[in-house]
């Protein structure tokens, strides 16, 4: 395996804070214990996606992004070789690889930038890396357009015929949008949802980081806090129709990075996304240090402050664990609970369905992702 040296700010990126459910001007808050009754969380490995290692080869840094589009085939990426995108079909068979990196219509940046995989309304793939966003058919070997967009997003969902991104934007007098209305041609149109109702001079970093993801609802988008337990529902019209404030003692906000996370510090909790069921329940992640967390041993040079040379491939589910949350809005109680070893995240769908993903090295040290259907029971 071909290795190379990926440098990272070895900072958290956090969850959120209290459980509530607010519509208009009602809050109630939510009690930490689990609903009598409560049920399990199961996990069904449906799929692993491993690319011919002669061809590419996944990295955990920059990390991985994936999605099943309309057609059933996997997309996963940013990979490293002689593709960027890897596909494969509902099983978990290599099918090919697609993009090359360069400057033309048909080219990617590559890594070491991140990317983001959705699937549109449509059916196409949109791939998101810097401020480009990219459109492929709904087989991933044909790229329809290439775009610059004039943001730089940390996360997308596409609604129909808009894309809202999540990048802030300051306003002159204070108060900025955290997300943005962009068109399908990559023409930003107007801001929505607050960054912070902190003066500029008091800004944190977390003020401005949230994870999406589309409502049951037509025209609507989660977005959710790291660093806190905390997450809204907005029509695209910016409207914030409900607002969920989730308070456990286990998770306690903050708004500092703490260097060394999560290899050299245990890692605060923080949230790794939010989904919202066919059944209207919402699943929320919330990767944390894993139990008898031991430190890094051999972190690499520290070249400046905060930032150290990590290897692309570090197995991130010897430092993290996962805690799977299923909220129902209906009865405002925690329906399931459980903690899961390793780090899980979740694979983009074209429908309601909760699908998760884990990124785990094979026996060769090749890393593989290992897709999981979820549900209760």
């Amino acid at each position: 395996m071909h290795r190379f040296w990926f440098p990272v700010l070895l900072g958290a990126v956090t969850l959120f804070p209290n459980f509530a459910y607010l519509m208009a001007q009602e809050v109630i808050t939510s009690d930490d214990p689990v609903a009598p009754g409560s049920r399990s969380i199961v996990l069904e490995r449906v799929a692993t996606l491993a690319p011919p290692p002669e061809l590419l080869s996944f990295t955990a840094l920059p990390p991985i992004s994936v999605a099943r589009g309309s057609r059933g085939s996997y997309f996963a990426g940013p990979a490293r070789g002689n593709g960027v995108l890897a596909i494969f079909d509902l099983t978990g068979a290599f099918l090919r690889h697609q993009g090359r990196v360069g400057e033309g219509p048909d080219e990617f940046l590559g890594q070491p930038f991140p990317m983001t995989l959705r699937i549109g309304d449509d059916g196409h793939v949109y791939a998101f890396e810097g401020n480009l966003m990219h459109v492929l058919d709904s087989t991933g070997s044909r790229t329809l357009q290439r775009s610059r967009i004039p943001l730089r997003p940390n996360d997308a969902v596409l609604l129909g015929s808009s894309i809202v991104v999540q990048a802030p934007v300051e306003a002159p007098a204070g108060q900025g949008t955290v997300m943005q209305i962009v068109d399908l041609d990559g023409t930003s149109r107007r801001g929505i949802g607050v960054t912070s109702a902190r003066p500029l001079s008091l800004r944190v970093p977390f003020d401005g980081v949230r994870k999406l993801a589309r409502g049951t609802e037509p025209a609507t988008v989660w977005s959710s806090y790291v660093n806190r337990y905390e997450m809204s529902l907005f029509a695209e019209s910016g409207e914030e129709r409900i607002r969920l404030i989730r308070s456990a003692p286990w998770f306690v906000p903050y708004d500092t990075y703490l260097v060394g996370e999560p290899f050299i510090e245990p890692q605060r909790p923080r949230v790794e996304g939010v989904i919202q069921g066919g059944d209207g329940l919402v699943w929320t992640l919330i990767s944390r240090a894993a139990e008898g967390f031991e430190p890094m041993s051999d972190p690499g040079s520290q070249e400046v402050a905060g930032e150290m040379r990590i290897d692309p491939y570090v197995d991130f589910n010897q430092y993290l664990d996962t805690i799977i949350e299923v909220l129902d809005l209906t009865t405002r109680e925690v329906v399931a609970r459980q903690t899961f070893e390793g780090q899980l995240r979740f694979v983009d769908t074209p429908n309601d369905e909760v699908l998760l993903f884990a990124v785990r090295p094979d026996e060769s040290e090749e890393l593989m992702v290992e897709i999981f259907s979820g549900g209760l029971r």
